[in-house]
């Protein structure tokens, strides 16, 4: 009897654990089956046994590049002058302090002027002399006249008297050049500034007896406002500079320090000189530059760079995004599965950061700029983002258009 009870109870606990188990495996499948497909949505799985690499990424865009060439200048005066006295005698006075702005006009030293105030009133004495003596004979040779009339005197006696009126007043006539020559060496014993600018260190002090001519002189003055600079640019670019001055189009000259972190002027007004340099195969350019905040100083080293040409509406990228095969350049972009294949780019122009190109590429596309040195065409890749920028004191004033170099180039032409 007892025997006949336990069987249907062990048959029932039977029944019950094998309808939970089942019930247990439905869910579990209901449940994977729901996580693949939110998955399959957010990210396609990776390859067996491959894991995604990190990248960083950039999208390519849309706009205008302007087209600079960039040279290295020297910052010149548009005038120097060195002072130098033009008579000799001893230097009395200096009005003027080294490193001082001074305009045209101003007084700048003194020579001693005693000798030649003692010639020139020598010479005043004998003008007043030759003047007595060119008054008497005229007034001779008027008497002449009348007796020649009366015939009283033979017409020789007359035509002597008027010569020797000439020959007096060729004589006063000396004196007064002598007298206007005195008095041009009498104003040299004061020396004004010829131009307006910056007067520099002085060679010579007060109290020495200085010459005529001295090579040396006795200071520089160079223009600072407005100043002048002068690069060179390889012939390749004297089509586009003929062009652009022909057509008038303005092309816009910027001078920066040496680092480039500050750009101390920009003009518009620039020149172009009339011979290409054989040794160098160069074409030397002049701008001309305001400054009245004398931030130009003469002899200057500078970088200069000046705008050919501006590229409209062209692809760009970031500089960095390029990389170099046997076959070109190429850039890695990122498929909408993750996965990188190499597109060919040929180049245009850089700028700053940034490359326009031309290539197979849309607006939008996701390029690889950091991280491929691990990718081939194929890769599965995760993109973590922009790259960060660089620190504050780093170099970015140029744009570095070189990247790693594999040693094959995916790209086939």
């Amino acid at each position: 009897m007892k025997k006949i009870i336990i069987i249907p109870l062990v048959l029932l606990l039977v029944t019950a654990v094998a309808a939970t188990w089942m019930t247990y495996q439905n869910i579990e499948k209901s449940s994977s089956a729901s996580s693949d497909k939110d998955n399959s949505v957010k990210s396609p799985p990776p390859p067996k046994g491959e894991r995604p690499i990190p990248v960083y990424t950039a999208q390519v865009t849309l706009g205008d590049m302007p087209v600079w060439i960039e040279a290295l200048g020297r910052v010149t005066p548009r005038q120097q002058v060195v002072i130098r006295s033009r008579i000799d005698g001893e230097l009395q006075r200096l009005h003027f302090n080294e490193g001082q702005f001074v305009h045209k006009g101003q007084l700048l030293a003194e020579i001693d002027p005693r000798s030649l105030q003692t010639q020139l009133a020598q010479q005043k004495a004998q003008l007043a002399q030759q003047q007595s003596l060119l008054n008497n004979a005229k007034r001779d040779l008027k008497r002449y006249d009348e007796l020649a009339k009366d015939e009283a005197i033979s017409t020789q006696q007359r035509d002597t008297q008027a010569s020797l009126v000439q020959q007096t007043q060729a004589s006063l006539d000396t004196v007064l050049a002598q007298i206007k020559n005195s008095e041009l060496q009498l104003s040299y014993t004061k020396i004004h500034a010829p131009l307006t600018g910056k007067i520099g260190f002085r060679q010579v002090d007060v109290g020495n007896q200085i010459k005529a001519n001295d090579n040396n002189g006795m200071a520089t003055i160079v223009e600072i406002d407005p100043i002048t600079v002068v690069f060179s640019v390889p012939e390749s670019y004297l089509n586009q500079l003929n062009q652009g001055q022909q057509s008038g189009k303005s092309m816009t000259v910027e001078v920066w320090n040496s680092d480039k972190s500050q750009n101390l002027a920009s003009s518009q007004h620039w020149i172009m000189d009339n011979q290409v340099d054989a040794s160098t195969g160069s074409i030397r350019l002049k701008a001309f530059f305001a400054n009245p905040n004398k931030t130009l100083t003469p002899n200057q080293f500078v970088q200069v760079r000046i705008q050919l040409d501006n590229l409209q509406q062209v692809l760009l990228i970031p500089s960095h995004a390029i990389l170099f095969g046997s076959q070109g350049d190429y850039v890695y972009r990122v498929s909408t599965d993750n996965h990188v294949e190499a597109i060919p780019v040929k180049r245009q122009h850089a700028f700053n950061d940034q490359i326009a190109i031309k290539a197979p590429l849309n607006v939008g596309d996701l390029l690889v700029t950091d991280g491929s040195d691990r990718l081939k065409p194929g890769s599965f890749v995760k993109a973590v983002g922009a790259k960060p920028d660089k620190p504050a004191n780093s170099d970015d004033s140029s744009p570095k258009q070189t990247a790693k170099k594999p040693t094959a180039s995916p790209v086939k032409e």
